[in-house]
């Protein structure tokens, strides 16, 4: 009875501080400098121009928008606004009764206003989106779902502070370097608590990180020089190989923490339901939940650069270039990022086994926790 009020206070606490920011969100337009305009009717018809391309036509369509001012010395007046858009939406998007757009006044005049519009005004369904998530995590997850969600909300401000480091002048290899060691450190201890299981999963990552690291940079350093694919935009060329680094290295130390805990924890939760069994048998069971996970988690890092290579895949596609010209050409970026994340989850799996062992069989002499 004690554990179901316990949860119900939990869930309503959630519930109550989740419910605050999605009002607070559809409701915080005094706390935008720029002008948002609800749109309260949307008028659409068929334009006389069109766009064509190599396989389709588009049809243009114009847009008169009535709104209200919902913010600014202009709020509660009413403003008129014109859209342009394509039927593929792909650089300007639709409006409807409802939404809620940021603009630039064009005219201030004593009897109407006009303006253009500049974006729209998304938080809201962001932070619906996210309550969504956390509530699914403290649900299902209980506490574990609850520290879940502080971790991810410091970690996203822990990595916005450090962004601001590069801003100032510091290089972005080791803004990243800094990040990783805090998202190791705070994310694994704070979620599974301060003992032998996690101390192996940190120093796990961290070696295999480095490994992985090391290995490639002396590949880099001995081979030609890579392709910084889509990194022609650059002011300073110099820091091409920095940002290629400190991507490899976020993008590669989500699979790994993952495979070090997993790793840890069944080390530890075997060791713990039968304390007799012999290091022998504890690298035998540990070998065959790294083999069954090891396949599952470079899909998941294949399926993860894939997807954010899609939209270019298809423009490229559309203007008639050749599948193994965007592969060799346009996407090395990725395919490196893959195969270097790869050899950091084949890495990880025998070095969080034996040190996992080391720690579940040697914990007295290794750990100060217990």
């Amino acid at each position: 009875m004690q554990i179901i009020k316990k949860n119900l206070i939990l869930y309503v606490s959630v519930f109550v501080l989740l419910l605050g920011a999605n009002i607070f969100t559809f409701h915080n337009h005094s706390f935008y400098n720029n002008p948002i305009v609800r749109i309260d009717s949307a008028d659409t018809a068929p334009s006389n121009s069109a766009s064509k391309s190599s396989n389709s036509e588009e049809s243009l369509y114009d847009q008169v928008l009535e709104g209200r001012i919902m913010n600014s010395v202009y709020k509660g007046q009413t403003i008129i606004l014109k859209n342009s858009f394509f039927s593929s939406e792909l650089y300007q998007d639709s409006f409807s009764k409802g939404d809620e757009v940021f603009i630039t006044l064009n005219s201030q005049g004593s009897t109407s206003l006009s303006g253009t519009i500049t974006g729209l005004k998304r938080d809201k369904y962001v932070v619906l989106l996210l309550s969504a998530l956390l509530m699914l995590l403290v649900f299902l997850e209980k506490r574990k779902g609850l520290l879940t969600m502080i971790s991810l909300f410091l970690n996203i401000t822990v990595f916005y502070s450090l962004l601001t480091w590069y801003q100032d002048g510091t290089d972005i290899l080791t803004v990243c370097i800094l990040a990783s060691l805090f998202f190791t450190l705070f994310s694994l201890t704070f979620l599974n608590g301060f003992s032998r299981k996690t101390l192996a999963a940190v120093l796990s990552t961290i070696l295999s990180v480095t490994t992985t690291m090391a290995i490639f940079m002396v590949v880099m350093n001995n081979s030609r020089e890579i392709d910084f694919a889509y990194m022609e935009y650059l002011i300073m060329p110099g820091d091409a190989r920095a940002i290629f680094l400190s991507g490899i290295l976020i993008g590669g130390l989500g699979s790994i923490m993952d495979i070090a805990i997993t790793m840890s924890s069944a080390i530890n939760e075997i060791q713990r339901k039968n304390p007799s069994v012999t290091v022998k048998a504890l690298f035998s069971s540990g070998r065959t939940i790294g083999d069954d996970i090891m396949g599952t988690m470079i899909n998941v890092l294949l399926f993860t650069y894939v997807c954010g290579g899609i939209p270019m895949t298809i423009l490229l596609l559309k203007n008639d270039i050749p599948p193994a010209n965007i592969i060799s050409v346009y996407m090395p970026y990725e395919i490196y990022r893959f195969l270097i994340g790869s050899i950091g989850i084949l890495l990880a799996i025998p070095v969080s086994l034996v040190i996992s062992i080391l720690f579940t069989k040697g914990g007295k002499h290794l750990c100060f926790w217990h």
